[in-house]
This record gives C-alpha cells, sequence and structure tokens, in this order.
C-alpha cells in the first residue's frame, strides 16, 4: 500500500533542475562541474555603483519541447503535447577580494498546447556568499523553488513543490595543510497538492570535515554528520541517521576535474516497521579534457530515496552517467550524453493482486547543439529518449522530448 497515492511511474531525468528530493547532484558537485558557463555569465551585465562592483544582468529564454508522453504512462496509454517555455531571469553579482555574492531568479512560464490544466509558473531563485581572509572562511548557498514538475524518479504526475537547501559552511585553517570546518545542511522539501502533502519533510544535517590541502588547488576531506529528518505534516516516517564520509574536491590535473564523497550511512525510523538502512553511499563527477575541443564527465551517485510507498520509506538507487562536450567551432557546441539509474525496494508492495519487491531500470540518452552567433544570444536544438523497465509492468514508459529554445542574457 501507498502513503497517499495509486501510481508511481518514475521519471528519469539525470543530474537537471527536474529531479528533486534529493535525487540531483549536491550543491558540492553542481558548484564544482555544472555552474562554470552559468557562472562566467554573472561577470557580464550592466555595471552598477562607483566603482562598477555590482553587476546586474537581466535575460530571456524560450523553447518549444515537443513530449510524446507527458504523463510517463506505458506505451498504450502514453498522452504528447507541445509545451511552450517563457523564461525571463534576472542575475546580480559582486566580486570582491575578499567577498562575493551571486544570485539569480528565474520564472518560467510553461504553458502546454492540448492540456492547459497542465499549465503553470514556476520559479527559481539561487543564491551564493563567500567571505575569505587569512585563516578564517565563510560561505553559503541557498537553492529555492516553487515548481511544478516530477518531483522524484518513483512518480509520473507533475506536482506542484516547494524545496529549499541551505548550506552554511565555516572553514578555519589551522596550518599551511590542514583546516577543520563546520558544516549545515537544511533540506525542506514540501508538497503543495493535498494528496501527498504527507509526504512534505524537512531534513538537517549537522557535521564537521578535516580538509588536507594535498595541492594548491585540490583538497582531500573527512566528513561525519547527524542526519535527522521530520515529516512534518504526519511523523511515522521521521527517522535519525549518522554518515561518515571521505573524499576528494578540485582540479587534479590541467585536465582533470574531480569532486567525490563516499562513505556509509544509517538510518533508522520512528516506525519500526519500517527497514533501517545501513549500508554505503557515494556521488561524484569527473571531468576530463581529451583534446583542446573535447571534454568527457563521468558521474555517479549511490543512495537512498524517501519513498511514497506506506510500507518501505525509502528505496536504494544507483546512478551512472556519461556526457561529451565537443566544440565544433569557436561558437557551436555539440553534446551527447547518456546515463542509467536502478531503483530497489527493500519490501514487497502491492500493485493490484500482484505482491513483489518493486525494481526499475531507467535509461537516458540524449542530444544537443548549441550556437551562439552574437555574444550573449544561443540558439539550441536537442533531443532526449527515456525508457523505463520495471518489473511491474504498469510502470514501464518509452519517452521522447525534442526541443528549440532561444536565449539572450547581457
Amino acid at each position: 500500500m501507498k502513503k497517499t497515492i495509486s501510481l508511481a511511474i518514475g521519471l528519469f531525468l539525470f543530474f537537471n533542475g527536474t529531479l528533486l528530493a534529493g535525487e540531483g547532484p549536491s550543491a558540492e558537485v553542481s558548484e564544482t562541474l555544472s555552474q562554470d558557463k552559468k557562472n562566467d555569465k554573472l561577470y557580464d551585465g550592466i555595471g552598477l555603483g562607483p566603482e562598477k562592483l555590482w553587476r546586474i544582468s537581466p535575460g530571456f529564454e524560450h523553447s518549444t519541447v515537443f513530449d510524446s508522453n507527458v504523463n510517463r504512462e506505458p506505451r498504450d496509454h502514453a498522452n504528447h503535447d507541445v509545451i511552450m517555455h517563457f523564461i525571463p531571469s534576472v542575475a546580480l553579482s559582486r566580486i570582491g577580494s575578499n567577498f562575493g555574492i551571486l544570485s539569480d531568479y528565474e520564472m518560467d512560464y510553461q504553458l502546454y498546447l492540448r492540456d492547459s490544466d497542465q499549465s503553470s509558473f514556476n520559479h527559481r531563485l539561487n543564491h551564493k556568499m563567500w567571505y575569505k581572509s587569512d585563516r578564517l572562511t565563510a560561505k553559503v548557498s541557498e537553492k529555492f523553488g516553487w515548481v511544478k514538475t516530477y518531483a522524484t524518479t518513483e512518480q509520473s504526475e507533475r506536482r506542484t513543490v516547494i524545496f529549499n537547501e541551505l548550506n552554511p559552511e565555516v572553514i578555519y585553517r589551522l596550518t599551511s595543510k590542514t583546516s577543520a570546518s563546520a558544516i549545515y545542511r537544511n533540506y525542506l522539501f514540501h508538497y503543495k497538492d493535498s494528496i501527498l502533502r504527507a509526504n512534505s519533510y524537512v531534513q538537517n544535517d549537522i557535521g564537521g570535515r578535516v580538509y588536507y590541502h594535498a595541492t594548491a588547488k585540490t583538497d582531500l576531506f573527512v566528513q561525519g554528520s547527524a542526519i535527522f529528518t521530520d515529516y512534518y505534516e504526519s511523523g511515522p516516517f521521521d527517522s535519525n541517521g549518522f554518515g561518515i564520509y571521505g573524499g576528494a574536491i578540485g582540479e587534479v590535473t590541467d585536465k582533470i576535474l574531480l569532486t567525490l564523497k563516499t562513505g556509509f550511512e544509517g538510518r533508522e525510523y520512528d516506525n519500526k516497521s519500517i527497514n533501517s538502512f545501513y549500508n554505503w553511499v557515494g556521488e561524484g563527477a569527473l571531468r576530463y579534457r581529451l583534446t583542446s575541443k573535447t571534454d568527457a564527465t563521468l558521474m555517479a551517485k549511490r543512495g537512498i530515496e524517501e519513498s511514497v510507498y506506506q510500507n518501505t520509506g525509502w528505496y536504494e538507487f544507483n546512478r551512472v552517467g556519461l556526457n561529451f562536450q565537443y566544440h565544433v567551432t569557436h561558437n557551436i557546441i555539440a553534446e551527447l550524453g547518456g546515463s542509467f539509474q536502478n531503483n530497489q525496494y527493500p519490501r514487497e508492495t502491492a500493485e493490484g493482486l500482484v505482491l513483489k519487491k518493486r525494481k526499475d531500470n531507467l535509461a537516458i540518452a540524449e542530444t544537443k547543439l548549441i550556437w551562439e552567433p552574437l555574444h550573449n544570444l544561443s540558439l539550441g536544438l536537442g533531443y532526449t529518449l527515456s525508457n523505463r523497465i520495471s518489473n511491474f509492468d504498469e510502470y514501464d514508459y518509452i519517452d521522447h522530448m525534442a526541443e528549440a529554445s532561444v536565449s539572450y542574457k547581457i
């Protein structure tokens, strides 16, 4: 039996903004590997103030997407639609020698031409601030969203959710080679739809790190955290746990950029009928420059995610992906990527008269072509194929998405 809904057909979109509830990359991986180009754009824009230290960068993006299976249903029930995205945005930045701030907001109005009930306004707001002195570094990042989307790979219906992830860290340099820090993560995931509101939760991770500065550009670390999950709308799915990790962050060589965090996690639920979790987890990304024009990025993540099934509480996922980026010319970029994910459940779940442990295999392949004919103006074409195979036939689906976009940001 499920907590509140009767269907849980998954969507798999690897490491992008539609994966919520902890399934996407951590803020650390995203910051290190995925935001290079976007953050460079924030340094452009219109200068403010007497020394032009503050920069404001407005922008607008439009895309049209054809989706062959909007509700991620089996082949004989698939419904297609054309979705138009209208995305105004604004970014504010100040980059100084000791202090910096980056902030950007975008509003995405999604217009569904066939099923207008699916149309929605979506809001995303990202902040990052830091302060550095000789020995002390303080930094904080925050990601907020009020969106209608596919909340997890377990579900197929688009739900309206509010999420907010706050990550402050204070680092003190002990010696030329070592530093210690206090870290905290607060993650809110709230369903606006009443049918799933009981699955809303807040997760708090509190801990510390010790860094070893192996080189000028590479840090090794060990970390310990206490993890508390509170289902504030219900209660029986609350849990307490811990995590012990090790990892590396930085530029290993001129060609290799690495982010790695792996270790062991344990979790006990207040509801003793839900299986405890004790296993190794990890996530990482490795970017390697194959040639002067070609980059390859390998990403992987293993962990658990909160489930909507009443008797399981969580499911385990393992995901791996590979992406290639090729600079055809100075203003044309081609991308090709693929990924695979496996979801496994610790206990049997019922679908009709069938009772067994659910297992899902999800795969995605995508290609993109981006052309920048003018500074800050980009045109794009993309195609994505998603396929899910489950041991419950009703959760199988195939989806084709084609997209054309235009974007201009000062």
